[in-house]
């Protein structure tokens, strides 16, 4: 099995259809929704991370593509700055994944295997030393 998490954009006439469904159904997909606003009649983003086999995968990415929705692979990352960091935790105590924890001397690490790039750290780190990258 396979993971790859990609950021899905969708424009205001996709909204409403059954992207994540079809995912799950036509291509044997788990999908886990990490993040997503979607509102009718507007743009909508979803984080997801998608599981099952790599052709399957590609095929579900191709599909969405053909429907009109942007993807952003996930080839992106959360940096941790050190020089910014002052250690406050503001970060840890957000991270659903466990992949910002504290030492054992209290400074803050990333585990960047474990982010799912939900970015809630970047907006609970009130020194910016959180960065996402491309």
């Amino acid at each position: 099995m396979t993971k790859k998490t990609i950021y899905l954009h969708f424009p205001p006439e996709r909204v409403r259809d059954p992207v994540i469904y079809r995912l799950v159904k036509d291509f044997d997909l788990v999908v886990n929704i990490l993040q997503a606003k979607i509102e009718p009649n507007e743009q909508g983003h979803a984080l997801v991370e998608l599981t099952g086999n790599r052709s399957d995968i590609q095929r579900g990415i191709q599909y969405i593509q053909e429907q009109g929705v942007a993807i952003d692979t996930a080839g992106q990352e959360i940096r941790l700055n050190a020089e910014r960091c002052t250690n406050c935790g503001a970060c840890v105590g957000v991270c659903p994944s466990g992949a910002l924890c504290f030492n054992d001397d209290f400074t803050v690490s990333l585990d960047t295997e474990k982010c799912v790039l939900c970015q809630g750290c970047i907006l609970a780190c009130p020194f910016e030393a959180l960065e996402h990258t491309a």
